[in-house]
């Protein structure tokens, strides 16, 4: 068994199983048992401690970023609503003045029509025959619980009880 606390924590973490292991073969008495068990618990837990100050750092760097990217957003959302304002702009005053086409060196900007589309202005006039019923399946995982907790079998289905890490 090594003393070495730069061992990673799974290492440190198989040393202290293997001594669970091999300690409850042996026939020490168990005060000494649990000593030689805390001494390498210390280490692991010290690991552990660490591992999980360096997961609330990258906390505070994921904030950073979070928040840096709804900046990016907002500023995305501000220039395509400022782009498609001075495309309208230019549409705008294009017809006003009864110019469809305007040619420079780096591109053409024309005005022309677009194909034919459907504008629905009442929904409730549409004939049936022009409706199509979009039908999704969902599992009810909540009715589920409740009719396994209720003593009910459900195929296909079963309660589990998992295990998390929790962090307060």
């Amino acid at each position: 068994m090594s003393k070495n606390t730069s061992l990673a924590l799974y290492e440190l973490a198989d040393e202290l199983y293997s001594a669970i292991d091999q300690l409850s073969d042996m026939e020490d008495d168990d005060e000494a048992k649990i000593d030689t068990l805390d001494a390498l618990a210390i280490p692991v837990k010290d690991k552990a401690v660490s591992v999980i100050k360096f997961t609330e750092n990258l906390d505070t760097t994921i904030d950073g970023i979070n928040k840096t990217m709804k900046q990016m957003k907002d500023r995305l959302v501000i220039l395509k609503k400022k782009k498609d304002m001075l495309k309208k702009y230019v549409f705008q005053n294009l017809n006003k003045v009864g110019i469809d086409k305007i040619e420079c060196a780096e591109f053409v900007i024309s005005i022309q029509k677009n194909p034919p589309k459907v504008e629905v202005y009442n929904e409730e006039m549409i004939p049936g025959i022009y409706i199509n019923k979009v039908v999704t399946e969902k599992v009810d995982k909540k009715s589920i619980k409740e009719a396994i907790n209720g003593g009910n079998d459900v195929p296909g289905a079963k309660m589990v009880q998992e295990r998390s890490l929790r962090i307060k």
